[in-house]
């Protein structure tokens, strides 16, 4: 295990790192409850991001539970589902939160002696985390987090990340790794380095590139390698979890065709997978391996194009199906493309077998034109299927 010896490492958790992951014990989050535990890292969940946390838990209850009743008129008297009320839901999360940030130690520094003038000068200043463009409740909450990150956060020996997925609301207009201008100004007046915070946008990032440096090598690592360790297979568990890579693919869609000309793209189907591995594979705890593993699957999305923009020569989109008559300002699209999807998950080690997982971000370089394969990397000069150089 590497030694850390320029200070301790702080974690910063902004509230889109929790939403969805409510009871913060996701295979990523058990890395750093690991990491807290040997003494490599702190992690600070400031107390307004505690509040907002609640308070969208609350809002997400609210919107789902009409839910069980739609679902109810559909069973019988006897098969109904009865659910609690909302607060009572919200009592049992406060309870339940309270005990998990005590088992990671997490330290919630206060916002009541913030002074106001400061975020009334970032505003009227239009100073970063506000903007001209950006003035509302929201830019006041990054505003107040900002401030008690300088205030209450940072030390000069310790190195901060700050894991926030509002990543354009802190970076530079034209490099998303750096902080702004505005930012860095902030942190010279400090006496801090521009060095002393790290932005990253997402706590799977934090873990791949700074947290499994860590943890040793699992002696089934080599076993696990090909997906293959004993009874276990990593092709038969993911097509077993297809429904569940479906839902969690579905939910990251939308930033995957960022930029292309397709709305509200869903995904209906992932086929059994071309290839699977296992990437990593690191002790947790004497019971436990921390599994990084990737899957290259085939990919149908339905999606529509405005009918102005759709081009059929253009090579843009993998479209191998299209009903040009849906409507008249849109075309049906349905896309078909491999995916490398990447996740992260814990491995029990005396039954052999996955109990968690979770899907990594997706990230792609858009299609061959030739063949409408993925590019899965920036670099890359030539089609990994057809063989054909890129332009």
């Amino acid at each position: 295990m590497k030694k850390h010896s320029e200070g301790r490492l702080q974690i910063v958790l902004d509230t889109n790192t929790i939403f969805n992951n409510w009871f913060l014990d996701s295979p990523n989050f058990k890395v750093v409850e690991r990491l807290v535990k040997l003494g490599v890292c702190k992690l600070i969940i400031p107390e307004v991001i505690i509040l907002e946390v609640k308070g969208k838990y609350r809002e997400e209850l609210i919107r789902r539970a009409p839910a069980i009743g739609h679902l109810n008129t559909m069973l019988p008297k006897d098969r109904q589902i009865g659910s609690p009320g909302v607060e009572e839901l919200c009592t049992s999360y406060d309870v339940s939160l309270r005990k998990r940030l005590e088992e990671l130690e997490v330290e919630s520094p206060s916002h009541g002696d913030i002074a106001q003038d400061e975020i009334v000068a970032r505003l009227f200043g239009h100073r970063r985390p506000f903007s001209k463009q950006k003035t509302s409740d929201k830019g006041y909450r990054d505003a107040l987090l900002w401030e008690v990150i300088l205030r209450k956060v940072l030390k000069r020996d310790d190195t901060t990340f700050f894991i926030t997925e509002d990543i354009n609301d802190f970076s530079d207009e034209h490099d998303s790794g750096k902080l702004h201008a505005d930012l860095l100004e902030d942190l010279k007046h400090c006496g801090s380095p521009n060095t002393s915070l790290i932005l990253c946008t997402a706590l799977g990032q934090w873990v791949r590139e700074n947290g499994v440096h860590y943890l040793e090598t699992a002696e089934l690592a080599e076993d696990l390698k090909d997906g293959e360790c004993e009874g276990f297979s990593l092709r038969a568990w993911f097509i077993n979890e297809r429904e569940a890579f479906i839902q969690a693919l579905d939910e990251q869609v939308l930033d995957i065709f960022r930029g292309y000309s397709i709305d509200d793209p869903t995904v209906s189907y992932i086929e059994d997978p071309e290839s699977v591995a296992v990437e990593e594979a690191l002790m947790l705890n004497e019971d436990t391996i921390f599994l990084r593993a990737k899957v290259l699957a085939g990919v149908s999305i339905d999606g529509y194009i405005e009918q102005w923009d759709y081009d059929p020569e253009s090579g843009r989109l993998p479209i191998w199906l299209v009903d040009l008559d849906y409507s008249k300002d849109y075309v049906f699209a349905c896309l078909f493309t491999d995916l490398p999807l990447r996740f992260s998950a814990t491995f029990g080690i005396e039954k052999k077998r996955i109990t968690d997982f979770e899907l990594d971000d997706v990230e792609i370089w858009g299609w061959c034109r030739h063949c409408g394969a993925v590019i899965l990397s920036d670099s890359a000069e030539s089609c990994y299927k057809c063989g054909r150089q890129y332009p």
